[in-house]
């Protein structure tokens, strides 16, 4: 009967690599310039949907989820201007909301933090 020995590190060799049969020339061309990178392209402003386009949109949501425990409001945050998505139970309790609380604070730092530092550059 064949019996299998377990392989440990101190029974491997280690192996030089082979040398290659035949080596490759130096190059004697300069490399290739890198490709300059393409202008930014600019962001294109949205504007922020209607208050009917919010109301229909939160209205297809709960319709959508009319079979679930759970249902929807969508609102426009006054102070960031983002929309947020408020997900509640049958007991009116709040479960989830996009973007938290957390995320619209920090934008609104970062906003003030942006302004502070564009008013030193002018």
């Amino acid at each position: 009967m064949n019996t299998i020995q377990p392989i440990t590190f101190d029974s491997i060799t280690p192996v030089a690599a082979p040398k290659a049969a035949h080596p490759v020339p130096a190059r004697s061309e300069p490399a290739a310039k890198p490709a300059e990178a393409a202008p930014a392209k600019p962001v294109r402003e949205v504007a922020p949907p209607s208050a009917e386009q919010i109301a229909d949109l939160e209205k297809t949501a709960n319709a959508q989820l009319a079979d679930k425990d759970v249902h929807v409001t969508i609102a426009m945050d006054d102070d960031s201007s983002r929309v947020v998505v408020r997900v509640f139970d049958e007991q009116n309790e709040l479960l989830h909301q996009f973007p938290s609380e957390e995320f619209l604070n920090t934008a609104e730092r970062l906003e003030e933090l942006r302004g502070l530092l564009f008013e030193a550059k002018g």
